[in-house]
């Protein structure tokens, strides 16, 4: 052979990635909601935390589909950033299963004899078969065509096992193992996978005679090459994203640099493990235990130092966490977990309608001039639209009926807050400051804005909690007070105590406050169905 197999190559690797997709994503389809169920009770101490995140991810075969239930889970409150951590590190040590399938099963037996057969088998059970049955398929063809892959990846290293040359690298002296960890940091960057990088470092290895120390040194490399994969989905996210993207950055970085300064000890304490064990010696072997000692020798690294990094990385991205207008819960990367994306969208329109009653309530009592109110209002208006695009982003992907239902309640509710908004952006317009009018005129005003403020306190409820009644008994009564204020109004100036274009100025003035109301009582009525259907 006198040219390598690039053709063969990267059809293996292209292979390997789909079937990684299609694998994660039947999977998640599957098991989601249970899975989530599972960590949502699992995660309450450290030692459950890790172990949670192990089996998550051997599980999903994807730590950062589990990063994201860390993410979802901090930002609805279930898990504290400091326990999630150790959901991200048994995360870590949850990657280095797919070496030990590779070095157990990819490498040692001829795919062809289940990969086609789970490949046949699980496209028709996905063609044919909805739900949970459909989505075991996808996990099917997913393990088929990621073995089939990996059977093109060896077939090529081995093809042209006689083209590669590592003595330049080899030469380097005590340079030569750091160049190796530079090859698997490069891999990981072209493949933007640990894992696909993973299984062809395995690969290389069990068809070529690269050294096991030098295939070690690879192995860090392509840990700490993740990194900048985090970094990248960490960009223009939430803070609580970007906190657990830096958590795991420091935990590859510290294993890296401590496994690479105890490498020649580390390889050498694998022969003595895998001959005290009577294990396979074979350099797959040897690497797939490597990776996984790499993952566990970070976490008995983190154990004393959690409690500082948490406390650290929860000072920083503090600036994301109290701008009005960037969303503090909708991130992108949730999206491919529509469980998750649903309750970052709700906790996002929670927020919404809490930073929408504190204006009103500024507004009512005139806590706040027109210099304060107006910037507050028009940010509003940009995180309405985020949560509308985010709403968008969304619809386009595949989600469970209920899913889909409680998306269309979403954006009924944003509809109904965005209504809202609106009437205060042109309340704040028109009332810049407030007029004095008679003694008696200004009591009726200031009582009509003290029942509205009332009001919401039966709105200031978030979803999913239980609410304070919003009854239609209670938006009679204040229709009533409404209608009374309005005849006050009429007979004032009838009398000739207020002006007729005071009158409508203060009418206004009402209706609006009323519709506003009237706006958040529906949004509560689409969420708890606890009002009566009013059009008034």
């Amino acid at each position: 052979m006198h040219e390598f197999p690039y053709g063969m190559f990267f059809g293996g690797v292209g292979l390997f990635l789909i079937g990684m997709m299609l694998m994660t994503d039947g999977l998640k389809a599957a098991s989601g909601p249970t899975l989530v169920k599972f960590l949502e009770k699992t995660t309450n101490t450290r030692l459950k935390g890790f172990l949670s995140g192990f089996i998550a991810t051997t599980i999903l075969q994807s730590s950062a589909a589990t990063t994201l239930l860390a993410i979802g889970f901090i930002n609805a409150g279930i898990l504290t950033f400091a326990n999630s951590l150790w959901l991200l590190f048994g995360a870590n040590v949850g990657t280095s299963m797919t070496g030990w399938f590779v070095a157990l099963v990819g490498l040692k037996i001829k795919v062809e004899i289940f990969a086609m057969p789970m490949i046949g088998a699980g496209v028709f059970l996905q063609m044919f078969f909805k739900k949970k049955l459909g989505a075991f398929g996808g996990i099917l063809a997913g393990f088929g065509i990621l073995f089939l892959g990996l059977g093109f990846i060896q077939e090529a290293f081995s093809q042209a096992s006689s083209l590669f040359d590592f003595t330049p690298l080899l030469n380097l002296g005590m340079w030569s193992t750091l160049a190796f960890l530079g090859v698997g940091l490069i891999i990981t960057l072209l493949a933007q996978s640990s894992t696909v990088s993973t299984a062809l470092i395995l690969s290389l290895s069990a068809t070529t005679d690269l050294p096991i120390i030098s295939a070690a040194a690879a192995i860090i490399g392509a840990n700490i090459g993740s990194t900048i994969t985090a970094i990248y989905g960490a960009m223009g996210a939430t803070a609580n994203a970007k906190r657990a993207a830096s958590a795991h950055i420091l935990f590859n970085v510290t294993a890296g640099i401590v496994s690479f300064a105890l490498l020649p000890f580390l390889v050498q304490f694998l022969d003595i493990f895998i001959e005290f064990f009577k294990m396979d010696s074979s350099d797959a072997t040897k690497l797939a235990l490597f990776h996984t000692l790499f993952n566990v020798l970070g976490v008995l690294l983190m154990i004393p130092l959690a409690k500082y990094i948490a406390q650290f990385l929860e000072k920083c991205f503090t600036k994301d966490d109290i701008l009005i207008e960037k969303p503090k819960y909708l991130d992108n990367n949730l999206l491919s977990m529509p469980p998750l994306a649903i309750e970052a969208l709700s906790k996002e329109l929670d927020r919404f309608r809490d930073l929408l009653i504190t204006s009103v309530r500024g507004f009512v009592s005139y806590l706040h001039e027109e210099g304060t109110i107006l910037p507050k209002i028009n940010k509003l208006d940009e995180l309405g639209t985020s949560i509308t695009d985010y709403i968008n982003k969304m619809a386009k992907s595949t989600m469970a009926e209920s899913i889909a239902e409680q998306l269309t309640e979403c954006l009924r509710i944003r509809d109904q807050y965005s209504k809202s908004a609106d009437y205060l952006k042109k309340l704040v317009s028109e009332h810049k400051e407030l007029k004095k009018y008679d003694e008696a005129m200004d009591k009726q005003i200031y009582e009509f804005l003290h029942k509205i403020d009332i009001l919401l306190e039966y709105i200031d409820t978030p979803i999913g909690s239980k609410p304070k009644n919003l009854s239609k008994r209670k938006l009679d009564e204040f229709d009533v007070d409404y209608g009374n204020f309005k005849q006050l109004l009429m007979k004032s100036t009838v009398v000739g105590t207020t002006s007729i274009k005071d009158m409508e100025s203060i009418t206004n003035l009402a209706r609006s406050l009323r519709r506003m109301i009237y706006s958040f009582a529906k949004a509560q009525k689409i969420t708890y169905h606890n009002l009566e259907e009013n059009t008034k």
